[in-house]
């Protein structure tokens, strides 16, 4: 019988070891600062926000030193404004990564500027969903818009109810029109 794996608590040597796999789906309700990012939907409304994600572990190198990594894709949509048209929009966003762990965060920190690759300290307990949670929200977009929005928009610089300045009665000249000659 093949054990259950909790997301929140990956023992990712384990599982790169054993090169298993594991996926799930996750409200994205669930994940606070993405969901605190996103168009204003109430929590009990977020039917259908979910993020789809699978995770591998795998091992690459020689049999004397093996390196540890863990794969992980995940796919979403996510509710938007357009800034275009300011009506909601359900954006897909997704990502493919590949992270190779390391021993220590010096160690991190000696390499992070001589390899390609995203790094990770090991560590027996890694919360998959926040590593999910902080590639979705470095692939947000900064601006979000439709491709082609829904509504017509206005091709025009001025508000048809604006009114110019000039065309303003001037309250000073009222109150001057107010004031008695003087003898």
């Amino acid at each position: 019988m093949k054990k259950e794996l909790n997301p929140k608590k990956i023992d990712v040597a384990q599982l790169a070891h054993s090169a298993e796999s594991l996926s799930g789906t996750t409200p994205i309700s669930d994940m606070a600062r993405l969901w605190g990012d996103l168009a204003l939907v109430p929590r009990e409304n977020d039917h259908g926000y979910g993020v789809q994600w699978v995770a591998k572990g795998y091992t690459e190198g020689d049999g004397t030193k093996l390196q540890i990594w863990l794969a992980v894709q995940a796919t979403a949509t996510v509710p938007q404004i357009c800034q275009r048209c300011l009506n909601l929009m359900d954006f897909p966003i997704e990502f493919e990564h590949h992270y190779r762990f390391v021993a220590t965060e010096r160690e991190a920190e000696q390499q992070d500027e001589l390899v390609e690759e995203d790094l990770l300290v090991l560590t027996k307990s890694l919360d998959l969903i926040e590593v999910i949670e902080d590639e979705l929200l470095m692939a947000m977009p900064p601006i979000p818009v439709h491709d082609h929005c829904p509504v017509s928009l206005p091709h025009q610089s001025i508000d048809p109810d604006y009114v110019e300045l000039a065309q303003r009665p001037n309250a000073f000249g009222a109150l001057a029109g107010l004031k008695s000659p003087s003898k």
